[in-house]
């Protein structure tokens, strides 16, 4: 499982390095939390030390319904994020909802004695982990998770709120745009929820390369890219004909582009 989010976390800008859930800071894989008999100052330059080691946080806290290493629902990847060792152990097991007081560490989180506010950079995708385990564990014989709409939750129960909040955060993270390149170079700026581009003045023969970004507010996201050739015939308009893009700092869905030409000979 470390191996796993070493990969589903790793800094797109180093790839020796994963990026912290709630923290966002970009940190060594290897500076993570492996108990106290480890001599830490090896990691960060020589200041390391065991609290700011990452490990594992459960986004959908595993007290809250699968408290054993066995539970299938306890090592499923798609809510585990590396988290600094200590601002994990604040988290806790706290419902997601509005902070009141900004953590001390996790400088962009806010925290009240019953929820827990992640930053704004990944308030939408923590919301998307808890929309799919209160999906993927409901009713399975094994499992029954809930999300609801009040906190605080029972800390041992398959419960976890608040549903309104992870709503209005999910729908807050869309992206404003997209940024079109052929080639390395901006070619088209398209508005929000527009998925397809037409690309003209292109050679037959010759090769290219696509690339598409998301954009909003907080920045830019990684680009997805292809590359294309045309063989031959009469280079006809190029159509990006749909675009998913998940890949801002940190995040670990997938990413494509689906290009069609029109020309022929293609």
């Amino acid at each position: 499982m470390w191996t796993s989010l070493e990969q589903t976390d790793e800094d797109p800008l180093n790839s020796s390095n994963v990026i912290l859930l709630y923290t966002g800071r970009s940190q060594e894989k290897e500076y993570r939390d492996q108990g106290t008999s480890v001599d830490y100052s090896q990691y960060d330059g020589g200041d390391g030390i065991y609290n700011d080691s990452w490990n594992r946080e459960h986004v959908w806290p595993k007290s809250h319904g699968f408290p054993d290493e066995t539970d299938t629902a306890y090592t499923d990847i798609h809510h585990l994020r590396p988290a600094d060792r200590t601002v994990n152990s604040s988290r806790g097991t706290k419902d997601f909802s509005w902070g009141d007081t900004w953590h001390d560490e996790a400088t962009e989180c806010k925290v009240s004695d019953t929820a827990w506010e992640p930053r704004d950079a990944v308030k939408g995708d923590v919301a998307r982990m808890i929309f799919y385990m209160s999906v993927r564990y409901e009713n399975t014989g094994e499992y029954n998770l809930e999300m609801v709409d009040f906190i605080p939750t029972d800390e041992y129960t398959p419960s976890l709120g608040e549903k309104s909040t992870l709503l209005q955060w999910h729908q807050s993270d869309n992206e404003d745009g997209f940024y079109v390149y052929v080639d390395g170079s901006l070619n088209k700026t398209l508005g929000e929820n527009i998925t397809t581009a037409n690309i003209t003045s292109l050679l037959p023969g010759n090769s290219y390369t696509f690339g598409v970004s998301a954009f909003n507010s907080a920045g830019e996201s990684a680009t997805a890219s292809v590359t294309g050739s045309n063989t031959g015939g009469t280079a006809g308009p190029l159509y990006i004909s749909e675009v998913a893009d998940a890949s801002g700092t940190g995040n670990y869905i997938y990413e494509y582009l689906e290009i069609h030409n029109f020309g022929t000979g293609v």
